[in-house]
């Protein structure tokens, strides 16, 4: 029961393994600290941007948990997950890891309202439209809904994580949103009818998109393009390690 309500390990255990999940640590929760720290976070800010990536993570993963357990159901070729015991076991016990996994989350949040009403109400109302957008994104497989779906739970799952830094933050996750946006539909051609080049619809793309917004926002003086300077590195050694990883099993 525990391995299904405690915040990280359902992520990397089930949705994010290997290199996938080194990516995923790296480009959203390192990230997220690296750009609290451009802002100069001071440590009694450190333990907010700690509780608000468990609290971000406690309501994501039901999104994942739904699509693992329930969406898959309506697909024709579903990625399988969970074996069949673990699919029966949570199907049964739904409800309480439910209500475990919000009634942490609302822990974390009245500490939050403690701190600032404002935060604590901005928090709540990110944290429940990215799940309602997760929800409606695990149901609408097909079509520029889904693409658009895709965009919106992208921004707000950056944008709940990064609230902290107020307007900055919302700033920074459209630019990944838009960024990934373009990028995913590279794979979508067959519906979209719009492709990349496959070599440039990778994390290759991203870092160069990453560098170009870094460089104009160094030219106009803003410290952002320190965290998109991390972002273009990340992403170019991620790349890097991928191909070298495809011409060793060629």
């Amino acid at each position: 029961m525990i391995k299904f309500i405690i915040p990280f390990y359902y992520t990397f255990q089930y949705n994010r393994k290997g290199f996938e999940g080194l990516a995923y640590l790296l480009e959203y929760y390192v990230f997220s600290v690296v750009s609290y720290m451009v802002y100069s976070v001071f440590e009694v800010e450190f333990l907010s941007v700690i509780l608000l990536l468990v609290s971000t993570t406690l309501v994501y993963e039901l999104g994942y948990i739904h699509n693992n357990v329930f969406a898959i159901k309506t697909e024709k070729s579903p990625t399988i997950r969970h074996d069949k015991n673990e699919l029966i076991y949570i199907e049964k016990n739904l409800k309480i890891i439910m209500l475990s996994r919000i009634f942490i989350f609302l822990s974390i949040i009245f500490y939050f309202f403690l701190i600032d009403i404002y935060t604590g109400v901005m928090i709540l109302a990110l944290s429940s439209l990215m799940l309602l957008t997760f929800y409606l994104y695990n149901i609408t497989r097909k079509g520029w809904k889904n693409r658009g779906l895709f965009f919106l739970l992208r921004f707000f799952r950056y944008c709940t994580v990064l609230i902290l830094l107020g307007l900055d933050g919302c700033f920074i996750a459209l630019i990944i949103s838009i960024i990934n946006f373009i990028n995913n539909l590279s794979w979508y051609k067959n519906r979209t009818k719009f492709s990349l080049p496959r070599f440039f619809g990778t994390k290759l793309f991203d870092s160069m998109a990453y560098l170009f917004i870094s460089l104009l926002l160094y030219l106009n003086g803003n410290q952002m393009y320190l965290v998109f300077s991390y972002l273009a590195i990340i992403k170019i050694v991620l790349f890097t390690m991928k191909y070298i990883e495809s011409r060793l099993n060629a």
